[in-house]
């Protein structure tokens, strides 16, 4: 039989409450030094472990924070960028003793499992939101059952909100401008899906890359994807055989797709970078491995993540206020990674 909480107390010598009171990180001014000693030394030598969700009960918390992506789960679990950021949440929310619950935001059906529950009052302290779609009223419904929420990206309903992003701008015309300081005239953009705010400004930095150069935005160098490699394969098909002004350079939103435009353009027997230059996003491990490697924006997955915890856990010992932490919105600076999808 597991040990119980009265276990503790028969080995350390003390009482029920008191052992509850150390376990409840409640001890300060209550409970001496040396007695809060013998009852971790009790717990240590029996293995118990407090029941996490009868704790839960009693602090009114469940020291669980989840992370939510609007993407489907085959997309999330084969891009090593969203790798690196679920490891470094849950190595940094350890360090809180806090626990990570990862999901994927579904239609508005799908999500309502998870504010019933914490209408209850128990799944989750805090939520991070990554890259939440503009039309999506998930953040709305978490403001109004007040949990705590920090958003990775930019969303319209999250101005009262905690944030951490890059500048997707200018993201986009570090990308564009490397291609054009490299020579090249007729420079297409493999978007991610419009629906999210980073797709649409990395199509802005692009853009806006052209204009102040004078070159022209031509609409059939621009395709959408859905970050996927097999996306980034087909809107570069569209590209090639759209006819008229031929690329000669290609910014794709994410490393997956730009990877999906270099198969595309292998395919049709051209050479990268001598015909057609690539350049992705994330400078995830794929990018560094692929032949030839990518050229990619250095979005820092890692940092962005620890900010983000950070962030999460100011807020929710402000009791879910945004103004109780240093900043409202961390903006991380992003770094051009040159490799040999581009070089001359």
């Amino acid at each position: 039989m597991a040990p119980n909480i009265k276990d503790v107390a028969r080995i350390a010598g003390m009482s029920t409450a008191s052992v509850s009171i150390v376990l409840n990180d409640k001890y300060k001014g209550q409970i001496s030094e040396d007695n809060r000693k013998r009852i971790l030394e009790a717990v240590k030598k029996l293995g118990y472990t407090p029941h996490r969700y009868g704790r839960a009960l009693k602090l009114q918390k469940s020291e669980i924070a989840g992370y939510a992506m609007a993407f489907s789960t085959q997309y999330i679990f084969s891009d090593p960028y969203f790798h690196e950021t679920i490891v470094t949440m849950e190595k940094k929310l350890r360090e809180y003793s806090y626990s990570l619950l990862f999901f994927a935001l579904t239609p508005q059906e799908g999500n309502k499992h998870i504010l019933q529950m914490n209408g209850q009052g128990s799944l989750l302290d805090g939520i991070i939101i990554e890259a939440p779609p503009e039309k999506d009223t998930f953040i709305a419904e978490l403001e109004q059952k007040k949990i705590p929420v920090v958003i990775i990206g930019n969303h319209p309903d999250g101005a009262g909100l905690c944030s951490v992003d890059v500048d997707n701008v200018e993201a986009g015309v570090k990308a564009t401008e490397h291609l054009i300081g490299l020579g090249r005239k007729s420079i297409g953009f493999i978007s991610g899906p419009l629906a999210f705010g980073n797709a649409q400004d990395r199509l802005s930095g692009y853009r806006k890359a052209l204009i102040d150069r004078d070159m022209p935005v031509m609409p059939g160098l621009v395709q959408e994807g859905d970050f996927s490699i097999e996306s980034g394969y087909e809107a570069m098909k569209k590209i090639l055989d759209q006819g008229g002004c031929k690329a000669d350079g290609i910014v794709a939103g994410n490393d997956l797709m730009a990877i999906g435009a270099m198969n595309l353009i292998k395919d049709r027997g051209l050479k990268i970078p001598e015909d057609i230059a690539v350049v992705g996003f994330n400078n995830t491990s794929l990018s560094q491995h692929y032949e030839p490697a990518l050229t990619t924006v250095n979005i820092p997955a890692k940092e962005i993540a620890q900010k983000a915890v950070e962030m999460l856990i100011a807020v929710m010992k402000g009791n879910g206020d945004c103004a109780a932490t240093d900043r409202k919105r961390i903006v991380i600076d992003t770094e051009l990674i040159i490799r040999e999808s581009t070089r001359k």
